[in-house]
């Protein structure tokens, strides 16, 4: 059986070289006059479906809610309302992102600065919130499960990675970012 939190990490590994890609965007943007939509909506459409449908639903309906099942209040009100939180800030910019360039096709130049600022913020975010993920929150939840309920993690988290497979999509996201990262 896999382990549900060496998958979740690895899944990180694949964002953060999609958030390294994100800045190189928007260096583009602050170097020259034209904006690469279609790269744009490429990796806004990752993150909304990898990122945030797939991995952080993996995380907030399974992990996190495991976490304060089992765990208690102190958890679930505490660090794991933090990542929460994160996510969905993360979704506030993603958002922000997509409003500001549809304002910058309909001629609003200015709009490049919130470009700019909406990519940038989402990559500082999401870069510091994986690391803690990675490093306290994925490792707390190894030391203090239980053997039964990591056995259910890693089930459940099988059954989310087996649809997924039926979609193609990870498959495709790891082709595109390997190809951006070649370009």
């Amino acid at each position: 059986m896999s382990d549900a939190i060496n998958l979740m990490m690895e899944e990180h590994q694949l964002i953060k070289r999609a958030l390294h890609i994100m800045r190189k965007l928007s260096w583009q943007v602050l170097q020259s006059s034209d904006v690469n939509y279609r790269d744009f909506d490429l990796i806004i459409d990752f993150i909304r479906n990898f990122a945030d449908k797939h991995h952080h639903m993996k995380e907030e309906d399974i992990l996190f809610t495991m976490m304060g099942q089992e765990l208690g209040e102190n958890i679930s009100k505490g660090p794991v309302t933090g990542m929460l939180i994160e996510h969905d800030l993360g979704r506030q910019y993603i958002s922000g992102l997509e409003e500001s360039l549809a304002r910058y096709k309909k001629g609003d130049d200015e709009a490049r600065l919130d470009i700019i600022a909406n990519a940038i913020s989402y990559t500082h975010l999401l870069g510091n919130h994986i690391e803690r993920e990675d490093m306290i929150l994925y490792e707390f939840a190894r030391r203090s499960l239980s053997d039964k309920a990591k056995e259910e993690l890693n089930r459940r988290c099988q059954q989310v990675e087996a649809e997924m497979a039926k979609t193609g999509l990870q498959e495709k996201y790891h082709r595109l970012i390997a190809h951006w990262e070649e370009a």
